[in-house]
């Protein structure tokens, strides 16, 4: 993580083979308030496309197929 954490949230779940894991949401101090990234996302279509393209970044999927 990069930065200090201001708050977070998780919860734990299981899987229905019982593999334990865990979601998660951080939040970090010098970073916007929720109200302003909320007026952000709404008001600025620059920001929207930025927030887009970072999360279209970061976040990914994979499914794995068995072949048997």
């Amino acid at each position: 993580m990069f930065g200090h954490i201001k708050t977070y949230y998780k919860c734990y779940e299981t899987t229905k083979n019982g593999s334990l894991h865990i979601h998660s949401l951080m939040w970090l101090n010098d970073s916007l308030d929720l109200n302003t990234l909320i007026h952000m996302l709404c008001d600025n279509e620059g920001f929207q496309k930025q927030m887009i393209d970072y999360l279209s970044n970061i976040i990914s999927n994979n499914i794995n197929q068995l072949k048997i």
